[in-house]
C-alpha cells in the first residue's frame, strides 16, 4: 500500500517521494523515488529489523530529505519505538543522523507522518521536542555543520497553531503507547494509532472522560475496528453520547 498522506514533489516538480508498506505495522516501510520521465519506481530508504522509516520531506533545493526513523526499543517499557530524525544528503550518498529522543519527540500521525519537520533553508532544519508535561521546545539544525544553531520555545511560523482548548494526547505516551491496536498483530497506538487519538482528544473536548487507551479498549471490544485495526468512525461515537459522526465529505 502506498500512503498518499506521505507523497511529496520536489522542489522542480521532476521528482516525487512516496512510502510504501504492506501493512499498516508500517515494519517493511520503504521511501521511494520516481522521476517524472521514468514509470520506474527506485528504492531510496528501506527499513530493517531496528527501524522503519517514514515522513520524507524535500530540502528548498532538493538536494537532500529529512526523514524518520523509527527505532525499536527494546528496553523502555510501554513506547515499542523512537523517533530519530535523519537526512539523506543525495548528493554525497550518505546519510546523517541529526538528533534522537534527547531532542526530537514530535507528535507523530498517520503512517509515521510529523508535521513539524520544517527545513528553514537548504541546509537548515527545524524540529521539535513535543513530550509533554511543559512547552514544545524547538530546534534549528545546521545539516552542514552537523550543529544546533538555535533553541526556543517559540514555534516556527510554518508550524500551524493548535486551538489551546483543545486537549492534546501524544499516540506515544508511555502510559498507552505500546498497547495493540484493536486485534492487528505488532501494531500499537504509537505505530498507527493517530485517529483513535484524535478522536479521544475530540471526545476529551467534549467533556468525555478517556484517553487513547481506554478508548482502544472499548473499540476493540465493541467492533470499533474493521480489518483489526481500522476505525469505524460511526461505532466510535457511541461511545460519547453527545458527540454523533455526521459522515465524511469532499468539497
Amino acid at each position: 500500500m502506498v500512503f498518499e498522506n506521505l507523497t511529496r514533489v520536489s522542489p522542480d516538480g521532476e521528482r516525487t517521494l512516496f512510502v510504501r508498506a504492506s501493512n499498516y505495522g508500517m515494519d517493511d516501510a520503504e521511501i521511494m523515488l520516481r522521476y517524472a520521465w521514468d514509470a520506474a519506481d527506485y528504492l531510496l530508504i528501506g527499513s530493517t529489523t531496528e527501524y522503519w522509516v517514514s515522513n520524507p520531506v524535500w530540502s528548498p533545493d532538493g538536494r537532500k530529505i529529512a526523514y524518520i526513523r523509527y527505532a525499536y526499543n527494546k528496553e523502555l517499557i510501554g513506547v515499542d519505538v523512537q523517533p530519530e530524525l535523519w537526512v539523506f544528503d543525495l548528493s554525497l550518498k550518505r546519510e546523517l543522523r541529526v538528533a534522537g529522543a534527547e531532542m526530537f519527540y514530535p507528535a507523530i500521525g498517520l503512517a509515521g507522518e510529523v508535521s513539524s519537520v520544517v527545513w528553514q533553508s537548504s541546509s537548515e532544519l527545524t524540529f521539535g521536542d513535543e513530550r509533554l508535561p511543559g512547552p514544545t521546545t524547538w530546534y534549528t539544525f545546521d545539516v552542514d555543520r552537523m550543529a544546533v544553531v538555535s533553541k526556543s520555545q517559540l514555534r516556527p511560523t510554518l508550524v500551524a497553531e493548535q486551538p489551546s482548548s483543545v486537549p492534546c494526547f501524544q499516540q506515544c505516551d508511555a502510559r498507552w503507547g505500546g498497547q495493540q491496536l484493536g486485534t492487528c498483530a505488532n501494531t500499537t497506538l504509537c505505530s498507527s494509532g493517530c485517529a483513535v487519538t484524535a478522536v479521544a482528544m475530540i471526545f476529551r473536548y467534549f467533556g468525555v472522560d478517556t484517553d487513547p487507551g481506554r478508548l482502544n479498549a472499548w473499540l476493540t471490544s465493541n467492533g470499533g475496528y474493521e480489518q483489526g485495526c481500522l476505525l469505524r468512525w460511526w461505532v466510535a461515537d457511541d461511545f460519547a453520547p453527545n458527540v454523533t459522526y455526521m459522515g465524511s465529505s469532499q468539497d
